[in-house]
């Protein structure tokens, strides 16, 4: 788990990403991801906006908000 959790975390540094996106990158499943976000310390960002993998348009995670830059 800390090996996805690591990759996880590099997948969405200033990248928003849709949960189905990540739990495909990370090689793991939507319900993982999930669960990891309820155990993680560092403050993670969910606003609607456009993914950066599918190019979707919905509920996005991100460590880094970067709506203002």
């Amino acid at each position: 788990m800390p090996h996805t959790a690591a990759l996880i975390a590099s997948l969405i540094l200033g990248r928003p990403m849709c949960i189905p996106c990540i739990a495909e990158k990370a090689g793991t499943t939507e319900t993982s991801v999930r669960a990891l976000f309820t155990h993680v310390v560092v403050p993670i960002v969910w606003y609607g906006e456009r993914c950066r993998a599918c190019g979707r348009t919905g509920i996005v995670v991100s460590l880094i908000d970067d709506r203002a830059a």
